[in-house]
């Protein structure tokens, strides 16, 4: 049996209230969803330039697509396991201090959020379920936000800081790997 047959033990969360304060709360009640959501902020923070706002932007994006097909399909079982992968090449590419191009980079977020923005479509309540979309993405935009604040804030403190947020995308690493080793 292989790593992937606990994927779903990642999923620390269900389903809940719908409506936008349902929506608003979800994303922070899975460890898997709220790190990777929050590593992505430090990513574009760590790259700069016109990555600062388009890897969030992308993600934003993707996962409303993401949310409409998990809306429409319902539960897929194999989600986890992109999201999973997700937690493992995001945290690598902030412990790497990863400078891919644009299009590769937003590739690598669009398939990430795609597969979050998926799961979460899947557990949308059908009562609300547009301002569980709408409550969803804003919490993903904050979550981005803050790991953008410090990204910034670290990067600005030299090799130290520099050190501290690949030790961060390293620790994320280490969460997705437990989570998929049912830890």
């Amino acid at each position: 049996m292989g790593w992937w047959a606990f994927a779903g033990l990642a999923l620390a969360h269900g389903g809940g209230p719908g409506g936008l304060v349902g929506g608003l709360l979800h994303p922070f009640t899975g460890l898997d969803h709220l790190a990777a959501m929050f590593i992505l902020g430090v990513w574009a923070a760590q790259l700069g330039g016109v990555y600062l706002w388009r890897l969030p932007l992308g993600f934003l994006a993707f996962a409303a697509m993401g949310w409409l097909l998990g809306f429409g399909l319902g539960p897929w079982p194999g989600v986890e396991v992109g999201i999973l992968a997700s937690l493992l090449l995001l945290g690598g590419v902030v412990a790497g201090a990863a400078r891919l191009p644009l299009p590769w980079a937003l590739a690598l977020v669009g398939a990430s959020a795609l597969g979050h923005g998926y799961a979460h479509g899947a557990e949308t309540p059908l009562v609300g379920a547009w301002g569980f979309a709408l409550g969803f993405l804003l919490s993903t935009l904050l979550l981005h936000l803050g790991g953008m604040a410090l990204g910034l804030a670290l990067g600005t403190r030299g090799a130290p800081g520099r050190g501290a947020l690949r030790f961060l995308g390293s620790a994320v690493v280490v969460l997705g790997l437990a989570l998929a080793l049912g830890g």
